[in-house]
């Protein structure tokens, strides 16, 4: 009678359970992925998760196909200065030539001045800006001056862009009289409902800044950082079996030469 009437109780309960989970509850239906789009869930490894909450969106990336550039000649925009002449572009908004006055490219009466831009358009400009695939490095920016007006010895450039994800960007060039330096601001907007994830990038792009001769062969010339009170160059056969990533909290990082360096 005892086991008869155990059996009864469990058999009720089930019952309970089963009628309160059809009634009030509802059985879990499968989930459907659609093709193509990636599902992902953080969970800490052996932690059973409880409440999943679903990740805020990721704005949509430019098609790589179709960079963000108009179909117009883009804009240079001269900068003159004591010390130097530089050029940007709207295309990229990057530093296309930076020429020294004071300094010149040989001894001969005729030389030109040093050039510290010497990088080609295939190659790539210095101080091009790119947020993942969502800001393109390729972006075309619009600035409404041809030239760089100084007022107390400071001027400034400001060029904008749109990408079709809705962000907008905006760079501010500013330079001194007095000085080689070169301020950089960069501000991204975005006007969306959707998360900006990944890491800006600023690009520093460089090559030699002249020949390797018998003088110098023996001197360093290449990439460096400057990072924990430490000064890291970094040879070319470092760079034999492909590009190098290195991580840190860096006061500066440069390409050298024998007698000049350009900085970030």
């Amino acid at each position: 009678m005892d086991n008869y009437r155990a059996f009864l109780a469990i058999l009720i309960s089930f019952i309970i359970l089963f009628g309160y989970q059809y009634f009030f509850v509802g059985f879990p239906t499968e989930e459907t992925v659609v093709e193509g789009q990636d599902v992902e869930q953080q969970t800490m490894a052996g932690t059973p998760q409880q409440d999943v909450q679903t990740p805020p969106q990721s704005l949509s990336p430019a098609p790589p196909s179709q960079p963000v550039m108009e179909e117009r000649d883009a804009k240079k925009i001269t900068v003159d200065t004591p010390l130097y002449t530089a050029v940007f572009s709207e295309a990229g908004g990057v530093a296309e030539s930076f020429v020294l006055k004071s300094h010149t490219e040989t001894n001969d009466d005729n030389s030109p001045g040093k050039a510290m831009v010497r990088s080609s358009k295939e190659q790539g400009y210095p101080l091009k800006f790119a947020w993942g695939s969502v800001i393109p490095a390729e972006t075309y920016y619009q600035t409404k001056t041809d030239s760089v007006t100084f007022s107390n010895g400071k001027g400034e450039l400001q060029m904008s862009a749109l990408t079709p994800s809705g962000l907008e960007i905006e760079k501010s060039f500013v330079f001194y009289e007095d000085s080689y330096l070169i301020d950089l601001n960069i501000r991204v907007k975005n006007s969306t409902q959707q998360s900006l994830q990944g890491n800006p990038q600023l690009f520093q792009v460089n090559v030699p800044f002249q020949e390797k001769s018998a003088f110098n062969r023996f001197l360093f010339s290449g990439p460096a950082s400057y990072q924990s009170g430490q000064l890291q160059e970094y040879k070319a056969k470092e760079f034999e079996e492909g590009p190098m990533t290195v991580q840190g909290v860096f006061d500066w990082v440069a390409y050298e030469g024998t007698y000049f360096i350009t900085e970030i």
